[in-house]
């Protein structure tokens, strides 16, 4: 599919054979950047600040002294160390276990361990606030449905919880209402667009 706009106005759409406007598509890596307005939503809401350590909802990285400095910032830029392989995605459990390969803040690793950690914070700290424990049904209520888009699907891991990294499934035009709703929130958005110090091309789940 390919939709384009210009100030809100549609200037072009195009789809392949055989799909439509009403045709949902997998996300993949796109996921990521809802994962990063989820985590601006919960900043606003308190749930947690992007410089804070990881170590405050994940006790057991508490005794290493790699994980002990990595912040929420540096997960969803994917510069806290964490290692994964594209294509491989860890359940949320499975993502916390290996050891880091690098210093926090030191090296850029695109991958989707890094998501999956995050989506057990907020798994975590969403239960530690008397709220349903998916960070799914937290994105929903926070970002989707203020953005007016719908959700076509999204896929879960083998513990049964949304892949944070790829799971997203909708339409282009759902797709480009979180465009918009972005562009018209820009300035409580802004810190997500900010370049990571290892990566200047990367920001909190978008390419910048």
């Amino acid at each position: 599919s390919l939709l384009v706009l210009e100030d809100g106005r549609t200037v072009c759409e195009a789809y392949a054979p055989g799909t439509n406007s009403e045709t949902p598509f997998p996300l993949y890596s796109g996921t990521k950047s809802l994962v990063g307005l989820m985590a601006a939503a919960a900043a606003e809401d308190g749930l947690l600040t992007f410089d804070e350590l990881a170590i405050a909802t994940l006790p057991e990285w508490r005794e290493d002294s790699a994980k002990s400095r990595a912040t929420l910032r540096q997960l969803l830029s994917m510069s806290a160390g964490l290692p994964s392989r594209i294509g491989e995605v860890p359940t949320y459990a499975g993502s916390l276990a290996p050891p880091f390969n690098a210093p926090p803040g030191e090296r850029f690793q695109y991958g989707p361990a890094p998501y999956q950690a995050f989506g057990e914070i907020m798994r975590r700290k969403l239960a530690a606030k008397g709220l349903t424990p998916d960070p799914l049904i937290y994105l929903e209520q926070r970002v989707l449905q203020p953005s007016g888009a719908t959700l076509a699907g999204w896929r879960r891991g083998a513990d049964g919880l949304p892949m944070m990294p790829q799971g997203a499934v909708m339409t282009a035009r759902d797709w480009s209402k979180v465009g918009e709703f972005v562009r018209g929130r820009f300035p409580a958005y802004a810190q997500l667009f900010a370049p990571s110090p290892v990566n200047p091309a990367y920001g909190l789940g978008w390419w910048l």
